[in-house]
Order: structure tokens, then sequence, then C-alpha cells
């Protein structure tokens, strides 16, 4: 019986070992990855992004998900080969806004939970990086890298930036310090906090000014609105020699427009 026992066990590890093979990169793009969980207002549901990625096609796609929060009732929120990312529950958890580079830019498109088809709520060409519900639901807040000189004028900004990319001469001409940060030029943009009203679509910028509101950040954000909807609060760096400082403020912004006021001064 021992025998017996023994020998099953040496079969066993025998057959486990010959199963086994090296984890390989095609192993790996075939894994799905899953981020930016976010919990609905009622807490009964969790969305969260699903990125699928193609080894020999270099590329990626990711859509949106929602499950039941005990792990129940998954589904598939949008489908298709644009990248859908970053949802975010509306404060009454009836709509999910996420990000989505459908059309040329990302841009900012709202999805009813209970069911229907998604809306794009913005169309701008400088395109669209976190963004944050109001709470009040009534308003968008997010960033966007503008000529300060244009503002929310979207018009006058796709202007400048048609000429600038389908102009024959592809140069960056830099007349002052901090023209770039990593890989990405500013080419006398700044980013700007802007805002869109959910209804109407219409975008103002909040932070005007040749000062980038929100400063650069490694992990974006730099910008949160107060409770009552009132207004803002953005990170920026008003020095005149922003180059030669590494400061930074907290100043306070009216979300229905005034003056802005340094409160870390």
């Amino acid at each position: 019986m021992r025998m017996t026992v023994l020998f099953s066990l040496l079969f066993f590890v025998s057959f486990a070992k010959a199963e086994k093979k090296p984890f390989t990169l095609d192993d790996l793009y075939r894994i799905q990855s899953i981020s930016d969980p976010q919990i609905a207002p009622d807490a009964k549901s969790v969305a969260f992004t699903v990125t699928k990625y193609n080894l020999y096609e270099g590329e990626r796609n990711s859509d949106i998900w929602l499950v039941d929060a005990g792990g129940s009732n998954l589904r598939q929120l949008t489908r298709g080969e644009s990248s859908d990312r970053h949802p975010r529950w509306s404060p009454d958890g009836a709509t999910l806004m996420f990000l989505s580079d459908r059309t040329e830019k990302t841009q900012i498109w709202l999805l009813p939970v209970d069911g229907g088809e998604a809306r794009q709520l913005t169309d701008i060409s400088t395109g669209i990086s976190d963004p944050v519900w109001s709470p009040n639901g009534q308003t968008i807040v997010f960033a966007s890298k503008v000529f300060p000189e244009y503002g929310a004028d979207d018009s006058l900004n796709a202007r400048d930036l048609d000429s600038m990319n389908e102009g024959p001469v592809q140069a960056h001409l830099a007349d002052r310090l901090l023209y770039r940060h990593w890989t990405a030029y500013d080419d006398g943009r700044r980013t700007h906090t802007l805002i869109v009203d959910v209804e109407s679509g219409g975008i103002r910028d909040l932070t005007p000014g040749d000062y980038h509101a929100p400063r650069f950040s490694l992990d974006g954000g730099g910008f949160d609105i107060s409770p009552e909807s009132g207004e803002i609060c953005v990170v920026s760096n008003h020095d005149p020699d922003p180059w030669s400082s590494t400061n930074a403020d907290l100043w306070i912004v009216p979300l229905s427009g005034g003056s802005r006021r340094n409160i870390t001064g």
C-alpha cells in the first residue's frame, strides 16, 4: 500500500512538471488589466476600466465595465475600438461620465446607467483631462491645455493648433524656460481649469492667464470643488519666473466668475 501511494505521488509530480511551460510575452499580453474602480453613490455597484492589449498590432483598448458590489451581475458597458476610461459617477448615481477618444481628441461622454446610448458632452480641440463632477451634478470641471490668450474660445485654439500641426515647418520655438515637461512641449499653451455645463454643453475658462493652473503634476489632478459647488481650489505657480522656483500656492476661484484669491501666500 505504501509503495502504491509513493508511486502515485511520483507520477503526479512528474505529470505536473511535464505540464509546466515558461510564461511568455504572448501570455502577458493576453492578460486583461483592471483599473480605476469607482463605487456608486449608493454603494451597490462598482464601475471600472478593463484594458486589453494586442502584442502584434502594438495597440491596446479600454472599456468601461460594471459589477454589483457583491461580485455578481458583471457586464460590459462600452464597446468598440476606441479607448473608454476614467469612469465617474454623477452625484445621483444615474449617469457615468467617462473619457473616450471616439473622436480625434479625448472628450467627455455621459452614459445613463439604466440603459441608453452614451452622448458626447464636449468637443474641444485641446482635449480633456482629469474631469470631476460638481457635487450638485450640474457641471463638470476639467483641465485642458489651451492658448492663454484664447482660453475657452475653441475656434481660435483649433485654428492655431491646426496651423502648428499641418504647417510646412514642424519645429518647436521656445523663447522662455519650462518650455516642456518630459516629452510634452508647451508650444505657447498653458494648462487651465475649465468648466462645462452638463445641460447646455457651454464651456468657460475658470483660470485665465499666462500660467499653468493646475501646474504640472505626475499624478494629474491639481484642483477640487467645494461641497456646495460654489468654488474650486486649484494649485498654481504665479511667480514671475516659474522656471526659477518650485513654489506653488492654493488659489480659490468662484465657479460663477469673479476674482481669485491666494490662500497660501
